[in-house]
């Protein structure tokens, strides 16, 4: 069929212009999360992590390297958010900057990343509410 060759078809899943290259798309990034977080006794404890890490990189402002993400992160009011910031980007290489020079900012490598893991219907457990990390983010050192 005209327009329908290999490159087509990547071109429209890239662009996220139709409702099937999103779906692709969404399962890309699934794939890329369940191979990178533990299926055990752990995932309950990971995924929260992951979320407030990436609920931090996609809320703020101004993108961070991740010296200054953790430093931030030290002032967060729950103990269990200060967690290090490398180890949650280090396995999104394909999907963030960042992950392997501490001077780069951290930020997502394209905004269908961002679209993803802001929307609940799509990103189901690995959904990532800004409006969460707002409140963090503005949180002064005590």
């Amino acid at each position: 069929m005209v327009g329908k060759n290999p490159r087509k078809r990547f071109e429209a899943v890239l662009a996220g212009k139709s409702e099937k290259g999103i779906r692709l798309l969404d399962k890309m990034y699934q794939r890329v999360f369940e191979s990178i977080i533990p299926k055990d006794e752990r995932r309950q404890e990971v995924i929260p992590i992951f979320c407030s890490v990436m609920g931090q990189i996609l809320a703020s402002l101004e993108p961070l390297h991740c010296s200054a993400s953790n430093e931030m992160r030290q002032h967060f009011p729950l103990p269990d958010e200060c967690d290090e910031v490398e180890e949650v980007i280090r396995p999104l290489g394909s999907l963030v900057t960042g992950t392997t020079d501490p001077q780069i900012p951290v930020r997502p490598l394209h905004a269908s990343f961002y679209d993803f893991l802001t929307d609940k219907s799509r990103s189901k457990t690995f959904f990532v509410g800004d409006s969460e990390a707002l409140p963090r983010l503005g949180t002064s050192p005590s």
